[in-house]
């Protein structure tokens, strides 16, 4: 990010993409790959929505990187996700299934749900972009629709916000989808970094900046 100090630092040097930011971004692009690799053995099908921590802030890092270095930060290649045969919804874009349209996010504060709803062209949504577990609805000729702000698999306490006051939940959300696009949708929410799953088994989580770590007590 353009704020760190580290950013202005190097920018101007010569060897600052080579010695500082090309081994970042190779080494956050080896996790990402690690951990779709993991997805994949897991899920016959992958979308991949990219938010506003990877595909803006590349487009703006690539506004100060010289150009024989453009071709080293295309999120997309360094994925291989044309590769993985897994579909890309760019940063703003929607994923449209049935009678739920899904994105990344772009809005926050009190209005959220509602902005979100209004963007969508009035249809039921799901967005991230917030990191917290809430609901709206809406009508709209006649139908209600639904507006849900998922939790994040994600530290809560960042560095970039450290100890600050938020409203995060981790959890994760589970969309059942019928012929009609009608549709069904599950939140599970995770405290004291445990998950009951509706058997009644609990799953210990152990969630930090690198890793997401899930084991069966």
């Amino acid at each position: 990010m353009k704020k760190k100090e580290s950013y202005k630092k190097f920018i101007g040097r010569p060897d600052g993409i080579e010695d500082h930011f090309l081994p970042l971004y190779e080494e956050e692009i080896a996790w990402g790959n690690k951990c779709l690799d993991i997805l994949q053995n897991v899920f016959a099908e992958i979308v991949f929505i990219s938010g506003n921590h990877d595909t803006p802030r590349i487009y703006t890092f690539l506004e100060d990187c010289p150009d024989a270095y453009l071709h080293n930060f295309n999120l997309q290649n360094s994925l291989n996700l044309q590769k993985r045969n897994i579909l890309f919804i760019d940063y703003n874009n929607w994923l449209d299934i049935g009678e739920m349209s899904i994105t990344h996010g772009m809005f926050h504060g009190p209005s959220a749900l509602k902005k979100h709803y209004l963007a969508s062209g009035g249809r039921s949504c799901i967005f991230g972009h917030v990191h917290h577990d809430n609901k709206e609805s809406f009508m709209s000729r006649g139908k209600t629709k639904q507006v849900q702000s998922l939790p994040a698999m994600c530290n809560l306490n960042p560095d970039y916000i450290r100890n600050s006051e938020t409203n995060w939940t981790n959890g994760y959300s589970i969309l059942k989808m019928k012929p009609n696009g009608h549709f069904n949708y599950y939140t599970f929410t995770i405290w004291d970094n445990e998950l009951v799953i509706p058997d009644g088994s609990v799953i210990k989580l152990i969630i930090n900046e690198i890793t997401l770590m899930l084991c069966k007590n």
